[in-house]
């Protein structure tokens, strides 16, 4: 059961990997749970719509929640994140 819990909630965080990885890096993701904080470091200059930056900050807590339930389930930030890394460049090349 908890592993597939782990592959649902990797593909998931995955996809918002790899949607939220086209405006900035998010490798200080762990440690920036607040979407400004965020967006400041991973150097984007801003000029977001109304409407993007509303899907983005909610894809962003999103992702955030999901790495922290994977985080839990296998106890372990780095594994979490490498497992989510991973996910997402698989999604990538299919």
């Amino acid at each position: 059961m908890a592993l597939d819990s782990i592959r649902i909630l990797t593909t998931s965080a995955g996809q918002l990997w790899q949607r939220l990885g086209t405006y900035g890096t998010l490798e200080a993701l762990p440690s920036c749970p607040s979407f400004e904080e965020w967006l400041r470091s991973a150097g984007h200059p801003g000029f977001l719509n109304q409407i993007e930056e509303l899907q983005l900050r909610r894809d962003y807590r999103q992702l955030y929640r999901l790495l922290t339930q994977i985080e839990t389930l296998v106890h372990s930030q780095s594994l979490a994140l490498e497992l989510v890394r991973s996910r997402a460049d698989e999604i990538k090349q299919c």
